[in-house]
C-alpha cells in the first residue's frame, strides 16, 4: 500500500499522463484537482496531510517554489581613510564570494544617490555603524541568530581582512517580508555623527576635574548648542518633521551657510531638522556620575565627543556647526550669530574646524514600520559586543592621533579664527547692520547720509512705463519657481520675465549657443514697456551682446540664490535699478553694490546673489539669455565651485 500511494504521489508530481495534460493535474492523495504541477506544490506545502504524506515518499516541496531574495541588513563599521564607497565595494565583493551570488546590488545610509543632492555628507568620513542592505538568495532563518550568525560574520570579516582593506560587519539581521521596499539611504529616519575634538578648542585652560566646574562648563556649552538645535514644539523629533510647527520652522532656519559648497536658501537639501546638538557623555549611560571629558591617544589627551542628530546632514555641516559654537564660546563672534547663519535671507561665512574629526555614529530607521525595528535594540549583550567595542576604541585612537587632532592644527585653528575669520565676518556683519541702519532712518523719515541719484535721462521712459505698469493693476503674479527665492512681504512685490523682441521674431535661436524663446503673458500685457527695456540695454551697455530675456521686478526682496535661467546654464547677468528707493544694494557672494542707476554685470549663474533691505519704490532689471541645449551645463555644476569668503 505505501509503495502504491508512493508511485501515485510521485505519478501526479513529476510524471506525465492522458489526464493530466487535459485538465490539470490531480493530488494523488486526496484527489484534487489543481491547474499545474506549481499548484501541486503549493497545495502539499499548504496541506499537512498531503504534505506529510509526499515528504515520506521523499518528495522535495520546496523544488517548485519561486526563488525570491529576502533584504538583509547589515551593520557595517570603517575606519579613516576608507570612506562609504570604497567599504560598500568591498562588502559587495566578499557577499558575492562567500554566498556565490553574482551582482549584488546594495544600498547604504551614507549615498546621495536617491536623495539626488550632491551637497548631503558624503560617505568619505568614517563609519562606527552605516547601514548595507541588499537582496540574498539564502532564505534560511536559522543563520540569523546563535552560532551560525556568527560563524557567517566571522566567514564574511576575514574575507574583507584578506582584502586589506579596514571594515568590519558587525551584526546582521534579515528584513521581515512586508518591509522588502525598504532602502537603506532613503528609509533613514536620522544620521547621528560625532566630532571627537581636543579640548583646547574649548579653553587654552585645562580642563576641570571637580564635578561642579564640570557641570558648570557643560551648561556653558549647552546653552551655545542649543542655538543651532531646532527648537522644541508641541509636536517635535522624528516622528512629527511634517507638523506645521516644524515646517515653518524650517522655513525660517536653513543651513545653507553652513555647507562646503555654494547652496542656496532654496535648495531642499538645506531645509533639515537638526533634532539634537550636544557633548555626549558615555558615563551617563551607564548611570555614572557625569564626565564630558574623555582621554584618547597614546598621551591620553584629554577630548570632548560632539554629537549631531539631523534627518540630513550637509557636507561640511558638523564642521561648521561646531566651529560656530567654539567663536561663540571663546567671544570671537556675537551670541546671536547663529540665528543670522540661519536666516534665510542671508548669506555669511562661518567658522569651521579642520576635516577629519567627524564620524558617522548610526543611522536610525525607527519608525521606518511597525514590523522591523532595525537594530533598536544595543549590540551590547549580543555575541559582536567585543569586536564592536575594539573597533570602536581603534577608530577613536585613529582620529585622536591623527593629524587634524594634534597641537599644530589646534594652534593654527586659533590663530586663524582670532586673527582672520572672525573678525573678516564681524567687518561684515557691521556692513550689513549699517546698511540696515539707514533704511530704518530712512522709514522714520530721518536723513540718510549718503547722496540720492536723480533719475538719467535714459531711464526716464523706462521708470515712466513700469510705474504705469504697476498702477494697471495687470501685474502677473510671480512664478511658482520665482516665488521660492522672493521673501514673501508686505510691500506688493512681484516679478515677471520677458522675451526680446527681436529674439521672438526669430525662427530659430537670435545666436550661436542662445536658447530660442516665445513670448510671455509681460510680452502681451506690456509690450511698449519691454521694447523699451531692450532699448535700454543697448543704451547703458552697447559693447554687450544683445540679451534674449529680462527679468522685471517690483518691490521684490529676494533671497540668496543662483539663476537656472530657462536652461540650464546662461550668460552673465546685466543688473540695473530704478526708483525713489533706499538702500536695496545687490549684495554678490556677500558684496554689496549699489546699482540704483548704475548697471553692475554678474556671474547669476554660478554667483550667489540677493537683495538687501529697502526703503521705498524699487524697480529692478535683469537681462540675461539662457544657455541652448547644445551648450546646457548640469544642475549641480554651480555646486563644483569652491566656496568662497562672502565678505
Amino acid at each position: 500500500m505505501t509503495h502504491h500511494r508512493k508511485q501515485l504521489g510521485q505519478q501526479w508530481a513529476v510524471a506525465e499522463s492522458t489526464e493530466a495534460t487535459t485538465s490539470g493535474v490531480l493530488c494523488g492523495y486526496c484527489g484534487h484537482q489543481l491547474a499545474s504541477r506549481n499548484k501541486l506544490y503549493q497545495h502539499f506545502r499548504s496541506s499537512t496531510s498531503c504534505g506529510e504524506l509526499a515528504r515520506s515518499d521523499g518528495l522535495d516541496l520546496e523544488l517548485r517554489r519561486p526563488k525570491q531574495k529576502r533584504k538583509v541588513i547589515l551593520l557595517v563599521g570603517y575606519g579613516v581613510g576608507v570612506g562609504g564607497e570604497s567599504a560598500a565595494s568591498a562588502v559587495t565583493a566578499a557577499l558575492e564570494k562567500l554566498e556565490s551570488q553574482s551582482s549584488i546590488k546594495l544600498t547604504r545610509c551614507t549615498d546621495h544617490k536617491s536623495r539626488c543632492s550632491v551637497l548631503f555628507q558624503s560617505g568619505s568620513v568614517p563609519a562606527l555603524e552605516d547601514v548595507f542592505i541588499y537582496g540574498s538568495n539564502c532564505r534560511d532563518d536559522e543563520l540569523d541568530c546563535g552560532e551560525a550568525k556568527a560563524a557567517w560574520l566571522k566567514s564574511l570579516n576575514d574575507e574583507l581582512l584578506s582584502q586589506g582593506i579596514n571594515c568590519q560587519v558587525h551584526d546582521r539581521e534579515f528584513v521581515h517580508r512586508d518591509d522588502q521596499n525598504i532602502n537603506a539611504e532613503m528609509s533613514c529616519t536620522a544620521r547621528v555623527y560625532d566630532c571627537v575634538l581636543p579640548f583646547g578648542y574649548i579653553s587654552d585652560e585645562p580642563p576641570p576635574t571637580d564635578a561642579a566646574s564640570l557641570n558648570s562648563l557643560s551648561s556653558e556649552v549647552k546653552t551655545v548648542l542649543r542655538s543651532l538645535s531646532s527648537p522644541v514644539t508641541a509636536k517635535s523629533g522624528y516622528r512629527h518633521r511634517r507638523s506645521a510647527a516644524q515646517i515653518a520652522l524650517r522655513e525660517q532656519r536653513r543651513w545653507h551657510n553652513f555647507c562646503n559648497s555654494q547652496a542656496e536658501p532654496s535648495d531642499a537639501a538645506v531645509q533639515r531638522t537638526v533634532d539634537r546638538f550636544h557633548v555626549y557623555d558615555a558615563t551617563t549611560q551607564h548611570r555614572g556620575e557625569p564626565n564630558i571629558i574623555l582621554f584618547l591617544g597614546a598621551g591620553r589627551r584629554p577630548f570632548l565627543r560632539f554629537r549631531v542628530s539631523a534627518d540630513g546632514i550637509l557636507a561640511g555641516q558638523v564642521e561648521r556647526m561646531i566651529g560656530t559654537s567654539l567663536c561663540i564660546l571663546r567671544g570671537l563672534l556675537p551670541a546671536d550669530f547663529a540665528t543670522a547663519a540661519l536666516d534665510p535671507t542671508f548669506l555669511t561665512e562661518v567658522p569651521t574646524i579642520p576635516e577629519g574629526l567627524v564620524t558617522l555614529v548610526r543611522a536610525r530607521y525607527d519608525w521606518n514600520s511597525h514590523k522591523q525595528p532595525i537594530f533598536r535594540k544595543a549590540i551590547h549583550g549580543q555575541t559582536p559586543e567585543t569586536n564592536f567595542a575594539s573597533f570602536e576604541a581603534a577608530l577613536l585612537a585613529d582620529i585622536a592621533e591623527s593629524e587634524a587632532a594634534s597641537d599644530v592644527a589646534l594652534q593654527q585653528w586659533i590663530d586663524e579664527m582670532t586673527h582672520v575669520t572672525c573678525p573678516r565676518i564681524v567687518g561684515s556683519l557691521s556692513q550689513v547692520n549699517s546698511i540696515g541702519r539707514d533704511i530704518g532712518d530712512a522709514k522714520d523719515g530721518n536723513d540718510v547720509q549718503s547722496p540720492r541719484v536723480a533719475c538719467p535721462a535714459e531711464y526716464v521712459e523706462v521708470l515712466r512705463l513700469l510705474r504705469e505698469a504697476d498702477a494697471s493693476g495687470l501685474w502677473p503674479s510671480t512664478s511658482r519657481a520665482r516665488s521660492r527665492v522672493v521673501v514673501d512681504d508686505t510691500l506688493g512685490g512681484g516679478s515677471m520675465s520677458a522675451a526680446s523682441p527681436e529674439a521672438i521674431n526669430c525662427n530659430e535661436s537670435l545666436y550661436e549657443g542662445a536658447l530660442a524663446v516665445t513670448p510671455s503673458r509681460a510680452n502681451e500685457l506690456f509690450p511698449d514697456l519691454v521694447e523699451a527695456i531692450f532699448d535700454l540695454e543697448r543704451a547703458i551697455a552697447p559693447d554687450r551682446q544683445a540679451s534674449t530675456m529680462v527679468a522685471i521686478n517690483r518691490r521684490a526682496t529676494f533671497r540668496p540664490h543662483t539663476d537656472a535661467g530657462a536652461g540650464f546654464g546662461q550668460s552673465n547677468s546685466l543688473i540695473v535699478g530704478l526708483g525713489d528707493y533706499a538702500g536695496g544694494e545687490l549684495a554678490v557672494e556677500g558684496t554689496p553694490v549699489d546699482i540704483r542707476f548704475a548697471p553692475c554685470t554678474f556671474d547669476g549663474w554660478r554667483e550667489r546673489h540677493w537683495t538687501l533691505p529697502f526703503s521705498g519704490e524699487r524697480f529692478s532689471l535683469v537681462w540675461f539669455t539662457p544657455a541652448a541645449a547644445s551648450v546646457q551645463e548640469s544642475p549641480t555644476a554651480r555646486y563644483a565651485t569652491p566656496l568662497s569668503n562672502t565678505s
